[in-house]
């Protein structure tokens, strides 16, 4: 959340950068909507991760949004996870750099 003073600029840089924004609530917040991490498969291809709570709660047009992005959306429920560990997607995945 930014202040008022400072949304416009931050904003501006961010779609100066290319970056996609996505307007989110804070119902959307805390279902772990923002805890979601692009992933690729063994061709390359490119995936958003993220819990089934997350998905439900995204909203069709940030779906399509993110689609848009040449993206197939991967959910998996994991309640569990998100009641009682206290995080989502990104905490139950590993990032793996270098492998071929």
């Amino acid at each position: 959340i930014i202040r008022p003073l400072y949304r416009k600029k931050v904003l501006n840089s961010l779609k100066k950068a290319g970056l996609a924004i996505y307007d989110l609530d804070r119902k959307q917040f805390a279902a772990f909507c923002l805890n979601s991490r692009e992933v690729r498969g063994l061709s390359g291809q490119k995936f958003i991760f993220m819990s089934g709570g997350a998905y439900q709660a995204f909203g069709e047009e940030n779906l399509k949004k993110l689609k848009s992005h040449g993206v197939e959306i991967l959910q998996a429920p994991i309640p569990t996870i998100e009641s009682y560990g206290g995080g989502s997607g990104c905490c139950i995945t590993q990032e793996l750099h270098g492998l071929n």
